[in-house]
Formats: C-alpha cells, structure tokens, sequence
C-alpha cells in the first residue's frame, strides 16, 4: 500500500505508515513495479549513507542486477532507519526495533552487505576509491552518494551546551530522558515540521514547553495568516506556547535569551532550524555542487560513475530534503547505477503533513504569499478546522487543510 500522506509504500500487513504513523485509513492499494531490465554482474556497488535514498538505492540494484556486489557504508552503528519517527517517538522504547526500515534479515535475504560504523573522509572519483576517517580503503565500480543532510544550527552562544541538541539521530533522542522530571521547562528553536512535532512530544511527556519562531508568524513561509493563526491557537489549546518574531541570542545560565532582551526558563533546548545537505566530500571530490550535490533526471553526478540522491542531491534547481523525494531518487539512482537508463525522476509537488497536537495539517502548492490570485475559505474556529484553497487564475495552486484532512486525494489530484 501507498501512504496518501507522507508517499512511503510498504506492506499491507502494517497497522501504521512506519513513516509517518498515519493509520489505514490514509493507504491506498497499488501494484508494486517490477523491473524487466536484467543485468548480472560482478560490478561492487558502493552505497553511501543508511536512509531511505540507500535503502532504495540497494534494493533497486539487486532487482536488476543479482550477482553484483552491493555495500551500504553508513557511520550509523545501527540498522538503517526512519528519520521521520524521530521526532514522533522521541521518548519510546526500544528506539532501533521501532525505527529500523528493515530488520536484518532483509539484508541478507538480498545479500546487501552493511558496513556500519564507518565515517567517508573522501572519494576519488578518477581511481574510483572511497577512504574512511580510520584508513581504510574500498574500490567501486558505481557509488551512489545519499549521505543526506544535517541540522543547521544558528550561531548563538551556548550551541554547543550540552542540554542543546537537534534531533537528526537515534542518539540525539537516546540522551533525553535525562531531562525529564516535575516542573522540567523545554525550548525549541524553530517553528517548522520537525520542530512541532518535537514541541508536541515534549509536552506529552510532561515539559512545560515553548516554541522559538524567528518569523512573525508560525510557518510563515509554507502557511497564510489563517491557517497560521489556527495553528496557533490549537498550540496554544494543547498547552504548548508560541512565540513569534523570536531571535535567539543565546542558550546560556538555564534560559533561553533572545535578542529583544526576553527571556524564558529552560532546563532542556531543541533546535529545529532547517537542514543543509552534506556536500563537503562530493565538493572536495571535484563534484559540480549548488545547495548540494547537482543531479540530471537519471541521478548521475558530473562524475562518472557517481551517482546522489536524497537530502544531499539537488535536481534542476532544487533541495527537496523530503522524505518522499528521497525514496524515489534512491530508486532512480539505483536503478541507472545497474544500467537501467529508462528509470528517471521528475520533479513533483510535496505535500506537508503534521499529526500533532491533537489536530492534522496538510498543505501543498502554492499556499502563501502574494502568488495566489484569489482563495476560498471554510474556516470552523469553534471546531477548530480549515479548508482553504489557493488559485492563480481558474488553476488551483495550493491548499491547506486544518483539522480535517480527508479532502487530501482529491486536493493532489
């Protein structure tokens, strides 16, 4: 089945989307692809990286390609994971069982071999050579670099403290239960996806729990003022407290103190500012990079051989660093990594999907700003919902749905 809210396909014997923790009710039944290209080799695939882009990546190569061999390189010490259950599951145990794409087994039923525990120090793209931060060496016949991105944080003092984190690993959240405790105030710095959800579970698990925007409204660049504003008054409501317009100066003395000259208490600061993708080693590599590594429809880098996709890839012009996007460049890559060039990947529109604070939001396209010509509205504040539809012309542009999401087909559609 098919997602209809995050895009992830997986099987139908599962309750929840192992993505986005949506129920049955958001899956949709499809045939899954299979590939007539065959090619056997003995070609040794080197993949970078343990997302959703490599993952993908490996399982579209050994579809094509039964014989050669395939090695994920990751410095992550645990089976590759959902990213996304992150910040839905931040004070869950045990974290790898419940975040991990798949379990052991699959790898060696598809003979995938994992390296774990290995940091990329550099790629010599002519001598077709990866060498690892402790020396050691592997030649390839095709890389595929999904080495996805990293939290940016802003240069305030105190980011480094240690009660100071982003959450972009299962050893970001594995320190948290050490806050917690009565009366324990928490602080997140950013106002985007990531740092709602992270927000939501704070407060499910007992935090007093403000959220830092530096914009003058929440989500202001993805959310018009309604939907905004309805946003932030379901927050509010949950017992999460917004505040807007909010620079950060510093995360010093227990408190979070902004450049305006506020300040407020905080035994515990998460930071969700965004993502920047990790080109360093592509860059250094001689590889043609913008925002990140730049790939054509097939994936393939300016090296031969070399292929990205993911958080870390960019494709005519844009960064997607979505989940969605990230699987199905992984599966490009892999598929044109083995020879077959009649995969490719066309941009699409993106959906934003949050399940928090007792609500659902969705939006897409167009939804802000000054582009849409005109809108249509269905605001219910008593049952705190919305509908809001965004045209240029007679042609939708975008949506955004509050509280009742059940419209979300037709809207894509």
């Amino acid at each position: 089945v098919k997602c209809k809210i995050c895009g992830e396909i997986f099987d139908a014997s599962l309750e929840k989307c192992p993505v986005c923790n949506a129920g049955p009710e958001f899956f949709e039944p499809i045939e899954s692809e299979d590939s007539r290209f065959r090619s056997d080799t003995q070609q040794r695939y080197f993949i970078l990286g343990s997302g959703p882009a490599a993952v993908n990546a490996a399982e579209a190569v050994r579809k094509r390609d039964s014989t050669g061999n395939i090695i994920i390189l990751t410095e992550e010490k645990v089976l590759p994971y959902n990213r996304p259950m992150l910040t839905k599951n931040m004070f869950s145990e045990p974290q790898e069982d419940k975040f991990a794409i798949h379990d052991q087994k699959w790898y060696d039923d598809r003979n995938i071999q994992l390296i774990m525990g290995k940091r990329v120090k550099s790629i010599d793209t002519d001598a077709k050579e990866i060498t690892t931060e402790d020396g050691l060496t592997f030649s390839y016949d095709k890389c595929i670099y999904t080495l996805g991105a990293h939290f940016f944080i802003p240069p305030f003092r105190g980011r480094d403290a240690e009660n100071v984190t982003g959450i972009r690993s299962i050893g970001d959240i594995e320190k948290l239960s050490s806050y917690r405790g009565p009366d324990k105030k928490a602080g997140v710095i950013g106002g985007g996806v990531t740092g709602l959800e992270a927000a939501w579970e704070l407060r499910k698990a007992g935090f007093d729990t403000y959220v830092f925007d530096a914009a003058p409204s929440l989500m202001a660049n993805k959310l018009d003022p309604t939907a905004s504003g309805l946003l932030t008054d379901i927050f509010e409501s949950e017992g999460v407290h917004i505040v807007t317009s909010a620079d950060t100066e510093a995360c010093e003395d227990g408190k979070i103190k902004l450049k305006d000259g506020r300040e407020f208490d905080a035994d515990l600061v998460i930071v969700s500012c965004g993502v920047r993708a990790n080109k360093a080693i592509a860059e250094e590599a001689g590889v043609k990079t913008d925002r990140a590594v730049i790939v054509n429809e097939r994936m393939e880098t300016s090296a031969s051989g070399l292929y990205a996709a993911g958080d870390c890839a960019e494709f005519e012009g844009v960064n997607y660093a979505l989940w969605p996007e990230a699987s199905r460049q992984g599966e490009v890559a892999g598929a044109n990594a083995a020879g077959d060039v009649s995969v490719t990947f066309k941009g699409e529109a993106y959906g934003m999907t949050m399940d928090v604070a007792n609500t659902m939001l969705y939006s897409i396209g167009i939804a802000s700003g000054d582009r849409p010509e005109k809108t249509k509205e269905f605001l219910d504040k008593e049952k705190k919902t919305l509908k809001k539809y965004f045209f240029i012309g007679d042609k939708l542009c975008g949506a955004t749905l509050i509280g009742d999401i059940t419209d979300m087909s037709e809207v894509n559609e």
